[in-house]
């Protein structure tokens, strides 16, 4: 779990200085594939995207048949890449199950980019009607501006304005066009060009960041229980031959009322929030911890089966600290489920969970500051 996937807590964002740190603003690419994946979206994105190559195909390929398309072997054979492409790119996102990778997604936006390009500065014959068409590019801007930072954005709509101003240009020498039909087509691709990709920009990055948001917990910016929900179908994804196993952890902290009470709530928040990055660290970038009642926290990680002791050990010693000015302890209740399987039944989580409240209840009645384990299983 990487620092942007764990939040910062809830901070109210003032209108002032929008634009700035929209330019600022960060992206964790790996949150949008994950979210689409967990409200069953993955497939429909990928199919709205394979819709719009395959049209960009069709009209690649009908343009050669058009009195201002190809009129010689480079235009054509541009258009027949350029249809070739938009073929290919619409079997690849209709045929595959899972997101492309970032460097898989850049690669998708600099091709479409480039050959759309090409087919309207070479491919078609008007350079009025390759202005016109510039207005695709608003569709490569859709999906750059959802998936990518605002830098990739930015630099896309800035090559979208520098082939609709070339061919602007070509269309203003044509003395068979009009020049103030030009000069206002041009003047309404470019404003929309900017102003939807920007506009969709910044609205969807409030969407993300308040989506985030709406998983965290206001105090220790972990995970709560929705977040938990959603993050723990994620941790087994990847190489299903490996021999993995998911723990889950249940922690509660010892005598956390009489901190409290003795000590004042602000002394019990201080714990928390430092007893929230603990975990974090000690969980690492396979773990997930979420902080699910006032002193509960649950921490569900990924290990090979080898280290489950090891692991388990290393987490809970990491809620106390010699540093802390009011010692902590915590009963740890853990369980385990053995796997070979690449994913884990989300039903299978909830009762890991379950498990390990259970033992927690019976390291608390053993005095504390210990761990509990429930006898592993294998579906």
């Amino acid at each position: 779990m990487n620092a942007d996937s764990r939040g910062s807590g809830i901070i109210p964002r003032p209108a002032r200085g929008l634009l700035s740190r929209t330019w600022l603003a960060t992206t964790d690419y790996s949150w949008l594939p994950r979210f689409l994946d967990t409200r069953g979206l993955t497939g429909p994105g990928r199919v709205i995207i394979a819709a719009w190559c395959l049209v960009f195909a069709v009209m690649s390929a009908t343009m050669q048949l058009s009195d201002l398309g190809a009129d010689n072997r480079l235009a054509r054979s541009v258009l027949t890449v350029s249809a070739l492409s938009g073929l290919y790119g619409g079997l690849g996102w209709s045929r595959h199950a899972t997101w492309p990778t970032w460097a898989q997604s850049m690669t998708f936006v600099v091709w479409s980019d480039v050959w759309l390009a090409l087919a309207l500065l070479i491919g078609v014959r008007s350079a009025f009607v390759g202005t016109i068409g510039c207005i695709l590019f608003v569709m490569i801007g859709f999906y750059v501006a959802v998936v990518h930072s605002p830098r990739v954005a930015v630099a896309h709509i800035f090559w979208a304005l520098t082939i609709c101003s070339l061919l602007a240009h070509s269309a203003l020498t044509d003395p068979a066009n009009d020049d103030w039909i030009v000069f206002d087509m041009y003047v309404i691709i470019c404003g929309v060009i900017i102003t939807t990709v920007w506009a969709l920009q910044v609205v969807w990055l409030r969407l993300t960041d308040d989506a985030r948001r709406a998983g965290r917990d206001y105090l220790t910016a972990t995970l709560n229980r929705r977040g938990l929900q959603d993050e723990a179908q994620q941790l087994l994804r990847g190489d299903p031959s490996r021999s993995k196993a998911l723990i889950a952890m249940l922690i509660d902290v010892d005598s956390f009322k009489r901190l409290n009470d003795t000590h004042g709530h602000g002394a019990g928040d201080d714990a928390l929030t430092a007893i929230a990055e603990r975990l974090v660290r000690a969980a690492g970038p396979e773990g997930v911890v979420a902080r699910i009642g006032g002193d509960e926290f649950v921490v569900l990680r990924s290990v090979d089966a080898t280290d489950i002791e090891t692991v388990a050990a290393q987490i809970h010693s990491a809620i106390s600290s010699t540093s802390d000015l009011f010692p902590v302890s915590a009963s740890t209740g853990v369980s385990v489920h053995l796997t070979t399987e690449a994913d884990l039944p989300g039903s299978a989580v909830n009762v890991l969970i379950e498990h390990a409240d259970n033992a927690m209840y019976r390291a608390k009645k053993r005095g504390g500051n210990r761990i509990a384990w429930v006898h592993m299983s294998k579906p």
